[in-house]
Formats: structure tokens, sequence, C-alpha cells
């Protein structure tokens, strides 16, 4: 409950008052009918167990920065705050994650490796689900900060440090070692094809996964190219010599034996 004095009351002025009593109403906004004035300096000074002081950093938006201070209350009054110089690391990490929760996972640095990992995760949950993968969803990447991100935090120490760590780096420690082996072995990051050459994988969150690759260099393919023990073919995006697409497929064998003879005229 509230209680206010009125405007031109004379102790309107002070910075501590004691109540003996209110309006007899028990309402939020009732007018103080009796208080004492009380110098807060000598209440601490007689009551040191009354006064708390905690100290607090927060992910200050209009201005990009930490913020640091410390507040000294008796109760719910704030005796007195002051900004502080060199908060703890400690204090500096939980304002960041409390800064992540509240903003969002699009504050930090989602780079295109750390993305296909995320989605490689992803991926694995839904193709391998007899494992026991990490959920990657942002709400699942939020409420397990302390577990994936703060130990890729030490000597973090702004906002901008925060935004220049390796996410890729992060998800990958966060995998126990098997996970992480099985990942790289049924979801690669890229396919060898007959040519030698090392092609990147494109995964995706709805879509099957994807290789862009000159038809000429799958010469030699018979059959479509499957991951995550055989269970998923790849989408074969086929190109020219110039990189322009000719023909996708999911099905290589059927391709050689119909469409490919249109394709190698074009």
């Amino acid at each position: 409950m509230g209680a206010m004095l009125d405007a031109d009351d004379a102790l309107a002025v002070m910075n501590g008052l004691s109540l003996r009593c209110c309006c007899r109403q028990r309402f939020a906004g009732c007018r103080m009918l009796l208080a004492l004035p009380v110098e807060i300096g000598e209440l601490i000074a007689a009551r040191p167990e009354l006064a708390k002081s905690s100290d607090t950093v927060e992910w200050d938006e209009a201005q990009g920065t930490l913020k640091a201070w410390r507040r000294t209350v008796i109760g719910q009054l704030v005796i007195k705050t002051q900004p502080l110089a060199k908060p703890s690391e400690a204090e500096l990490h939980q304002a960041m994650l409390n800064g992540i929760r509240e903003k969002g996972l699009g504050v930090l640095n989602w780079t295109p490796e750390a993305e296909q990992l995320r989605l490689r995760l992803h991926c694995a949950a839904q193709w391998l689900p007899e494992e026991a993968w990490p959920a990657v969803d942002d709400a699942s990447l939020l409420a397990s900060l302390e577990t994936w991100l703060l130990p890729q935090m030490n000597g973090v120490h702004s906002l901008r440090a925060l935004k220049a760590l390796d996410l890729r780096q992060a998800l990958q420690d966060w995998l126990p070692w098997p996970l992480r082996q099985k990942l790289d072995r049924e979801l690669p990051t890229h396919y060898t094809v007959p040519t030698g050459s090392r092609l990147a994988i494109r995964y995706h969150a709805e879509n099957p996964p994807a290789l862009a690759v000159r038809m000429q260099e799958m010469f030699g393919e018979a059959t479509t190219p499957v991951i995550a023990e055989g269970r998923v073919p790849l989408v074969l995006e086929l190109l020219s010599p110039a990189q322009r697409p000719l023909q996708i497929t999911r099905d290589l064998s059927a391709f050689w034996q119909g469409s490919y003879r249109e394709c190698r005229k074009r």
C-alpha cells in the first residue's frame, strides 16, 4: 500500500519519514496524517542492519553498453545509488545473459558457419532421434545459456566482445565427443564428388539437404548420395559448366536414364 503527503506539507521536503499512522482506508494513494522526520544517516548509524546494499549490472540499450551501480535500500526505500567502476566478471556475465534473454538470440553473432551447425543439430534430432541431441530452438538455447554460451565468455567484459564470440565453437564444444563425431560423420558439412571436389552441403530447417554441383562432376556417381546413416538423400542441384541450373533431382539414377540427354544438349 502506498501513502502520500499533501504538496504543501512541511514534511514533503524531507528525505526520510517514520510513519505513526495513515488514513484508516487501506488502499494505494491514501494520505499521511502523522509522520516524523528521520535523518537517514543517523538511522543507518543507529540501526546498520536495516540498510542493504546490492550491486546491479544492466544492459543499456540506448548506449549499447553495460552499466553497473551499487544501490543501498531500507526496505523498498532507495537510500543511495552510486556507479561501480569495476563490477565483477560474474556480475557482467549475468547481465549479458539477462540481456540476451530479454532481446533474443539475434543480438549474438550468428555467422553462416554457426547457423549451419545449428541447422545440422536440428536435422540430426529429426533424422537420428535415437540419439540425445541437444535442443537448439530459440527457447531451449535461451534457457540453457549458462550451459553452452557462458563457458565461452571467459575474459568477455563488453558487449563488443560478447558479439565477437564464435558461436559455432560454442555449440560444437557443447556437444559430447561421441555426438560430435557422429554429427560430423552422418551429417557432414561437405560431400566429395567423383572429381575430388569437396562441396558444401546446405542444410535447411524445413527442406531436405541440398548440394549444388556441376553435372560433369557427378559422372561416375550412379545413385543419389545419402546421409544420416542412409536415411536422407541429398537434393542435387545440377549445374552447367557456367554454373547455370540444369536440373534438380533426388533420384540421380533416374536422371541418368531419363532427362540427362536433354540436359547434355543444353
